[in-house]
């Protein structure tokens, strides 16, 4: 009786195997599928210009930015250190 309960076990876990790859492999040709729908779907929106266009640019954040870019146009300041680290005028 033992002797067959090894072999058993071992077609048993094959043909489990077989149908878990099974499975498997469908479940990735649906996912596949459907993700080649949606990348066509995406594809066909852009093409024809149905897609939301960004958020204009905030007026502050744009006056904070002119700012910056004035100020780099002043060029490095040089700050003096005197010999015992300190900063001196």
């Amino acid at each position: 009786m033992l002797e067959y309960l090894v072999p058993g076990l071992l077609v048993l876990n094959a043909c489990l195997t077989l149908w878990a790859i099974r499975q498997i492999s469908f479940a990735i040709s649906r996912a596949v599928e459907d993700l080649d729908g949606r990348i066509a779907k995406a594809i066909q929106e852009v093409i024809a210009g149905n897609f939301d266009l960004p958020e204009p640019i905030n007026p502050i954040q744009a006056a904070i930015a002119q700012m910056l870019t004035n100020n780099l146009d002043r060029g490095v300041i040089d700050i003096k250190r005197s010999p015992d680290g300190t900063f001196s005028d």
